[in-house]
């Protein structure tokens, strides 16, 4: 259970690969740094080299960081204090199953800056967290992230987006429920030109990069579910209201890598049967491929 606490920890402080796994060496008995240094070596040494107990205290410095330990003495001893007060509620409160779920934040709207920076974050993750999946009818800030995604893919991140096929009868739907019900009565809303709209930035996405392997784009002829955004273990998910754009109604903030994943399994699952049942489309500017969207299905 320690662990397990620990890991949640890590994930919820937002500590880097490195600190997370200077963390995870403490045990449930250690009393001071030179058990940590020593727990940690015996992992490790075989890996990395013996760490030095210099190199431990500047990494146990930014680890005081992350945990708001900024001020005063015995850092170290507060910073186990803390860990065991916050081990013990963990663990005895009867009601802390949310918890050890993927659930992390609820958010009113989506927080846009909150997931550029994710983007940003993405080309220094391990090889395995280097994807990025979003799941749309049409991606009203997509043209915001450009420059990101373009980075991304050239720091050889997969990127995997699903949009509505505008001419599909979900997507006029869809266009007709927001145009009913948004509260201000946007009957300019026009769902086929807003997916037109993204697969341009796409397209001009594209342009930058040159054909790559990196970035794939499907359409979809299907009811979508929830609108997903996933950076790595950081996944953003959004419901479709009647009466507002998914990005604009609350957010669900997931850890994909949680020790009880009971709401990121099945989001990626249906993203996995979506995507399966989805057709590839190519908004390359060296074709019109605005005349084949149509015939697509």
């Amino acid at each position: 259970m320690w662990e397990k606490f620990l890991i949640e920890i890590c994930t919820q402080r937002r500590l880097t690969d490195i600190q997370k796994q200077t963390l995870m060496c403490l045990t449930e008995s250690t009393r001071n740094k030179s058990e940590l240094l020593s727990s940690y070596n015996k992992i490790y040494f075989q890996e990395n080299g013996e760490l030095l107990d210099e190199t431990l205290t500047k990494r146990l410095t930014t680890i005081y960081n992350k945990f708001e330990i900024t001020n005063g003495r015995n850092k170290f001893r507060r910073l186990l204090e803390l860990l065991r007060t916050q081990y013990e509620e963990w663990n005895n409160n009867e009601n802390n199953c949310l918890l050890r779920t993927d659930l992390r934040n609820i958010y009113p709207q989506f927080p846009i800056e909150r997931f550029r920076d994710e983007l940003e974050r993405v080309p220094f993750l391990r090889d395995e967290e280097k994807e990025i999946d979003i799941l749309q009818t049409f991606a009203p800030n997509l043209s915001y992230y450009q420059q990101q995604l373009i980075e991304c893919i050239n720091n050889n991140v997969n990127i995997r987006i699903l949009l509505a096929w505008p001419y599909s009868v979900a997507a006029k739907l869809r266009e007709d429920v927001l145009r009913e019900y948004l509260p201000n009565n946007n009957t300019q809303l026009d769902i086929k030109y807003e997916v037109m709209s993204n697969l341009e930035t796409l397209a001009g996405i594209l342009d930058q990069v040159g054909e790559t392997k990196f970035l794939k784009i499907k359409l979809y002829d299907t009811l979508p579910s929830l609108a997903i955004y996933r950076v790595g273990n950081y996944m953003i998910a959004g419901v479709f209201l009647h009466g507002a754009l998914a990005v604009d109604t609350f957010q669900f903030e997931l850890d994909v890598a949680a020790v009880n994943p009971i709401i990121t399994k099945p989001l990626q699952d249906n993203f996995k049967l979506l995507w399966r049942v989805a057709r590839e489309f190519f908004p390359s500017s060296s074709r019109n491929w605005r005349n084949d969207l149509e015939d697509l299905f």
